[in-house]
């Protein structure tokens, strides 16, 4: 190590000789001298507090990597990596980590197939860990991190979908697939769904329907007309019936042949939702959803509080306030405080933590739609 001094300051710095750079073979590991590195100390050397916070995970022994090649090093992904004699994975635990190597694993035809997913010749590896009875030749990953299959078989993770057709089967959105006879959400399959007619509503919505059921996720819904089903954001769907929220829960006035959403207001989910004529702001934030009206001067907002479950629900208050360019004012709670606490404080508080969404709704109903 030699010295040098910092022409601003004076102050003596400490700089590496050229030798001694570290060379970055990627994927968060360096490469100094003949030794590998991952997050500032040697791979083949963990400190007793990492040893002891993976062992709390594990039911074995752990295996040591001392003498890795760094010469032959490579790193195929953050967790597989590899030298001219073996495979490596790279366990992790809160503040810890450990670098092991995989018995079984070859290192000439090892390959990193998907989000902790490997192959080679022989095995197929999920976290380090073989799959018995999945076939690498074969193996098809379908949903990155989720399902693949091979030849013979469809696996969630390391389970077997039971009955699933690996030659038809297929990801449609967010966790719906099917194949030819059967839809599933995960790997469980939705009893009595149609695959000649299911349909999904995109990546961010966990509603699926056929033409006679909807579910949400695994969960078959009750009272909901599948033929005219339409999930428009989030918890928020529509039917022949009207607009929803969750559990069956209506939202007043809403027009259901022309609602739709109009923009996002945050990135969470929060949303301006609107037939045209009425408009209505989601709240990412437990999913409520509240009727707004614009003026020049003010947003006035406004929403009914339920609750039970779809075919039981009870209205049990009303809510509303202003918004001004001053903030909030007239919040107003009837019939009162009901029996789980809920009060115009506690809705005015709701209110305050979304005062930037409501305001930059109200600036979109300003303007003129498009």
């Amino acid at each position: 190590m030699t010295c040098v001094f910092a022409a601003a300051s004076g102050d003596v710095v400490a700089q590496e000789p050229a030798q001694e750079v570290r060379e970055q073979p990627g994927h968060g590991y360096t490469r100094k001298g003949a030794h590998i590195y991952f997050a500032g100390r040697r791979i083949d050397e963990p400190t007793q507090f990492e040893i002891d916070g993976i062992t709390k995970v594990l039911f074995r022994p752990l295996r040591s990597c001392a003498g890795v090649d760094a010469a032959s090093f490579e790193a195929l992904s953050v967790e597989y990596t590899r030298d001219k004699n073996r495979v490596y994975y790279k366990l992790i635990s809160p503040g810890a980590y450990i670098v092991e190597p995989l018995p079984k694993a070859d290192p000439k035809t090892i390959e990193v197939v998907g989000f902790n997913l490997a192959r080679d010749r022989a095995h197929v590896y999920w976290y380090g860990e073989i799959l018995p009875d999945v076939d690498a030749k074969t193996l098809v990953v379908i949903n990155d991190g989720f399902v693949w299959k091979d030849a013979k078989s469809v696996w969630y993770q390391q389970t077997r979908v039971q009955g699933a057709d690996p030659e038809t089967f297929e990801h449609l959105q967010q966790g719906f697939y099917r194949d030819a006879r059967r839809v599933y959400w995960s790997g469980t399959e939705l009893v009595g769904a149609n695959p000649a007619t299911f349909r999904t509503f995109g990546d961010a919505s966990a509603y699926g329907a056929d033409d006679r059921f909807v579910w949400l996720a695994a969960r078959l819904l009750t009272g909901v007309d599948a033929a005219t089903f339409v999930a428009i954001h989030q918890s928020v769907y529509k039917d022949k019936n009207g607009v929803f929220s969750a559990q069956n829960k209506p939202l007043p006035l809403a027009n259901p042949k022309r609602f739709r959403k109009r923009a996002d207001l945050d990135e969470h989910n929060s949303a301006l939702l609107t037939d045209g004529l009425h408009h209505y702001v989601y709240l990412a934030y437990r999913g409520e959803v509240f009727r707004v009206e614009s003026s020049a001067e003010s947003l006035a907002v406004s929403r009914i509080l339920w609750r039970g479950a779809s075919g039981e629900l009870v209205q049990v208050a009303t809510s509303s306030a202003k918004l001004t360019a001053s903030g909030w004012s007239q919040v107003t709670f009837e019939p009162g405080p009901t029996k789980d606490g809920e009060s115009a404080a506690s809705e005015a508080h709701v209110l305050s933590l979304h005062t930037a969404q409501f305001h930059d709704a109200w600036k979109l109903l300003r303007t003129r739609s498009k």
